[in-house]
């Protein structure tokens, strides 16, 4: 997938990602459930010399966990209450 970027800065750019349609569960996760979303990004200014893919992983750091180990991402899921309070 191709996404347009905006230049923040001569460091920082910012695109949308793809909006992923999920049911939400109030009981708890299932096996079917994502806990995490990744996405391989690089980027470029001609279309056609990219640069070095990173990896990018989104997810709730307040019940799910996610460590590096080498080019393999492990995220577990932590025990958590979630509650409507603020």
């Amino acid at each position: 997938m191709t996404a347009i970027a905006e230049m923040e800065t001569m460091l920082e750019i910012t695109c949308l990602l793809p909006i992923v349609k999920t049911r939400r569960s109030v009981d708890e996760i299932s096996a079917n459930d994502y806990i995490a979303r990744g996405y391989h990004v690089s980027v470029s200014n001609d279309g056609v010399t990219y640069s070095e893919e990173d990896v990018l992983v989104i997810y709730d750091s307040t019940c799910v966990n996610c460590t590096v180990d080498g080019s393999t991402i492990i995220c577990d899921v932590q025990v958590c209450y979630l509650t409507n309070e603020f």
